[in-house]
């Protein structure tokens, strides 16, 4: 078994020293829309009593989005939801 592992791993190291370098797949844009979109769908489908853990939880996230992008929407939003 050893060699196996040995050989695997000389071949992804020689492997990836051919692949072409790529930019990361992830832009902050893209992310960052995903974040909002994500939070828009969870607020459109609420299951759960207000006062359920998982709001606590659900909450906490758009808070720190809302920290991380400053993007009032997210403050807007939660108030939203909460109502």
């Amino acid at each position: 078994m050893k060699p196996t592992i040995t050989l695997s791993l000389i071949l992804t190291l020689l492997v990836s020293t051919y692949l072409p370098a790529q930019s990361t797949p992830f832009s902050k844009k893209s992310i960052q829309q995903s974040m909002k979109a994500a939070m828009q769908w969870q607020l459109a489908h609420t299951k759960h009593a207000l006062n359920d853990w998982t709001n606590g939880a659900f909450y906490t996230g758009i808070t720190q989005a809302w920290l991380a992008t400053k993007d009032k929407d997210y403050l807007n939003d939660a108030k939203t939801g909460i109502q």
